[in-house]
């Protein structure tokens, strides 16, 4: 069964940006969406999304499909937030108690150094936001994820622990990627 399906997806409303897209993403399989800056590729991932609605075409997802969406910049109001805050933040309020265990799990594996770990993500480098971005979405145990330029900012040591989140621990989960 089909996670997300996409189709007959235009989005432009002067002249087409993205035009005649037919998709349909099921388990394990991962998608790269590849093209020129301006070319629509983070416009395509917020119509996924439902931040915007396609001017043709219509997206559709599985009922209750939980979306993990690495955007390319940081949200503003995760700015103020610690890096660990910002990670928690992902797991539903009511759980936080009992599952906050899984944030320090993940932030041991991701070996996000303890005093990183406090600091707002307004002070830290890009890297290390794009990287909490990343721990959000794992610890999110997302059913399909989106990522927009996941690579963006991030040294050679976490794009490798981005590769093996991606090929390891989110390896039956479907992914569109962004480049």
């Amino acid at each position: 069964m089909s996670k997300l399906v996409l189709q007959d997806v235009e989005l432009g409303y002067t002249r087409p940006l993205v035009g005649n897209v037919n998709l349909r993403i099921s388990n394990q399989e991962k998608v790269g969406v590849v093209g020129i800056n301006g070319a629509g590729k983070s416009t395509l991932i917020k119509c996924i999304i439902g931040e915007i609605e396609p001017s043709q075409g219509h997206v559709s997802t599985q009922r209750g499909l939980r979306i993990a969406h690495i955007d390319q910049h940081v949200p503003v109001a995760l700015l103020a937030t610690s890096f660990q805050q910002c990670v928690a933040q992902a797991l539903p309020r009511s759980e936080l108690d009992e599952r906050a265990w899984e944030v320090d799990y993940i932030l041991d594996v991701l070996n996000v150094p303890e005093c990183i770990r406090t600091y707002a993500l307004a002070d830290l480098s890009a890297g290390w936001q794009r990287f909490a971005l990343i721990a959000r979405a794992w610890l999110g145990n997302p059913d399909i994820a989106l990522l927009d330029e996941p690579t963006n900012f991030l040294d050679l040591e976490k794009v490798l622990v981005l590769e093996r989140w991606m090929r390891e621990s989110a390896g039956d989960t479907p992914m569109i990627i962004v480049s």
